[in-house]
Formats: C-alpha cells, structure tokens, sequence
C-alpha cells in the first residue's frame, strides 16, 4: 500500500513540475488580461473556461494525441511550427494595433455582455490552443503518461 502511495504523490508533484514551465501562465496573461479587461466578472467566466479546455487538450493529447497526428499524417515539428507561427501571428497583432480608447471602451462593454456561450467561444483560440497547452504541453503530457504507466508498481501476491 505504501507503494501505490508513494507513486501517487510522486504523480502528484511530477506532472505541476513538469507542465508548468511549457504551460507558463506569464505568457498567457497579456493575452488573457486584453481579452477580458477590467471586467472580473468575464475574467472569473472566462478563466475557469480555458482551465476546463486545457484539461480536456492535455487529456485528449495523453490518449490519442498520438493517433490523431499518425491519422492526418502529420509530424511534431510541423505543429510546432504552426503553433509558433499562429503565437507569432497574434503578437503582433497585439504589438501593431492602432485601435483609439473609444474603440476599446466600446469593445470593454460588448465583452460585459457576453453569454456564457460566446464566452466558451472565445475561450479555445488563441487562449487555450496555442498559448496555454499547446504542441509542447501535449507532448510532454504524453511522455509523462508513458513514464508513469511503465513504472506503475505491481500487486504483490
């Protein structure tokens, strides 16, 4: 028994340790806090969303990430390089936008009024996939659950 113990709190530490460095939420809060913001309302809606989306991304990725890329034929460098491309891409957006502070108070009062659909809408992309899990999450939430299930210990008799 304390065997099965040991190796759940070890699960318990490996995967926050191991996730949070490509995760990095520091990244994402620019994008997060443009999206939302001074609305805490929206924000606490929104947030909760990209976390039930990034736990269903690093699920489906543990599973069948695997299968889904040899099915299209596709290779890990290239969604890599579209990853980067589309966070490239919405950089400099964000860095080339000439918008005035009319337009931005504007959309600050659109986006209090949105439903808790169009919230799980704008949830996904680009907050969820690519900058919170993206190719680089998957792959090291699929190495992780290869590691722990070869090392699952065995029932003794």
């Amino acid at each position: 028994m304390d065997s099965v113990l040991e190796f759940f709190l070890r699960g318990l530490i490996l995967v926050p340790v191991t996730l949070l460095p490509i995760i990095n939420p520091l990244s994402s809060a620019p994008v997060f806090a443009a999206t939302v913001g001074a609305n805490r309302a929206i924000a606490g809606k929104l947030a909760r969303q990209v976390a039930v989306n990034a736990w269903f991304v690093l699920v489906g990725s543990m599973l069948i990430g695997t299968y889904v890329l040899m099915l299209f034929g596709i290779s890990l460098p290239v969604v890599r390089i579209g990853g980067g491309l589309l966070v490239a891409a919405t950089a400099w957006r964000m860095l080339h936008h000439t918008e005035d502070d009319d337009v931005h108070a504007v959309a600050a009062h659109d986006a209090a009024m949105l439903s808790d659909a169009e919230i799980v809408q704008r949830s996904f992309f680009p907050i969820t996939f690519p900058l919170t899990t993206g190719p680089g999450t998957g792959r090291r939430g699929r190495q992780a659950n290869v590691r722990r299930v070869s090392a699952v210990p065995l029932a003794r008799k």
